[in-house]
């Protein structure tokens, strides 16, 4: 096929999670979507999570549809019996962190898996996790633009990316985690606010910072790798996010000043559900979450939670937030892939 006809096929994307449950189930969602658009993508995931896939669900049928999409699989480089969940799941980040640059490299430049076959071209944009920047080093070397895309709320990520304000303030390491886990989350300490996250002063408390905040010291490599990875993300051509504008507008303001081509495109499961079914009111099942975790204040939190699905049906209707970002972003991709 000669670079004319190349060029006239869609780009293709690689998606890159982070080979957890969770954030693959989020691209998934992103990678639906993209397919959606006639945009071409591979899912590169680990052995395990494919594994996984294929025991646990129908996403081979799912996704059979779209003749444009096709798994990767690269070794997460832990023995078959870690249980990858829980505490132990940063050992996934760190174990891709050591192996999985030469893995990813191996993986670009064999014509077997993502070259052109003459029926795609090569991979022309990149959207990893926000916390594999080890493919965003691949991504530079092989000329390819890249996106990061973080699976948590803008709350979340904006709290990682001022890790170094939070420990200028003196607010980490937390004193007293020695004594136990069951006791310190019940101290005073905890309940202390945190003022050195703009935008969140007036409520955010020590309690409510990411679990890898409670360190003893602030050389914890599971500490400092987070804090990195997170401050990269504003070298990334574009930053997605899966939440929206009504929900947390005024932070994603502050994360806008660092990243300032950010989408804001959720909720996933619900802008999916609109671009298949042209429907959706996800109230029931916020309702029904919110009533598993909550007895005190139920009313209360009910009537919140429908206000937030109101807003968040609105966000993914067409000419909302959400979808407009999606749309927006599919162009973005169409831009930067040549």
């Amino acid at each position: 096929m000669d670079p004319q006809e190349l060029s006239a096929l869609p780009p293709h994307v690689l998606i890159m999670p982070l080979p957890i449950q969770g954030h693959v189930n989020s691209m998934l969602k992103l990678a639906e979507l993209l397919c959606l658009s006639d945009l071409h993508v591979t899912m590169l995931i680990s052995d395990h999570n494919h594994h996984r896939l294929l025991s646990h669900s129908a996403v081979h049928s799912r996704f059979s549809r779209y003749p444009g999409f096709r798994f990767a699989t690269i070794p997460d480089g832990l023995p078959d019996d870690h249980p990858r969940a829980g505490e132990r799941t940063i050992d996934v980040m760190m174990s891709l962190k050591v192996r999985g640059k030469s893995l990813l490299n191996e993986l670009m430049v064999s014509t077997n898996c993502l070259s052109s076959t003459g029926i795609r071209r090569p991979v022309t944009c990149l959207i990893m996790d926000g916390v594999l920047s080890f493919a965003a080093i691949v991504a530079e070397e092989m000329g390819i633009p890249y996106i990061y895309f973080r699976t948590v709320g803008a709350c979340s990520f904006w709290a990682n990316f001022c890790i170094p304000s939070v420990i200028a303030a003196g607010d980490v390491p937390l004193k007293g985690k020695e004594i136990d886990k069951e006791t310190y989350r019940k101290s005073e300490e905890m309940d202390l606010p945190v003022t050195s996250v703009p935008g969140m002063e007036g409520f955010l408390r020590r309690r409510d910072l990411p679990g890898f905040f409670r360190v003893n010291s602030i050389d914890d490599p599971n500490f400092q790798t987070i804090s990195t990875e997170t401050r990269r993300s504003a070298k990334a051509r574009a930053l997605i996010l899966n939440t929206f504008e009504d929900l947390e507008g005024p932070t994603l303001g502050h994360i806008r000043k660092h990243c300032p081509t950010l989408f804001s495109i959720g909720p996933l499961h619900a802008q999916l559900k609109t671009r298949l079914e042209s429907d959706t009111c996800d109230r029931g099942i916020i309702e029904k979450a919110v009533r598993d975790v909550m007895e005190v204040r139920k009313e209360e939190f009910l009537q919140r939670a429908g206000e937030v699905a109101k807003l968040a049906r609105k966000a993914i209707s067409e000419g909302g937030s959400s979808y407009c970002n999606l749309d927006q972003l599919i162009e973005f991709i169409r831009s930067i892939s040549g």
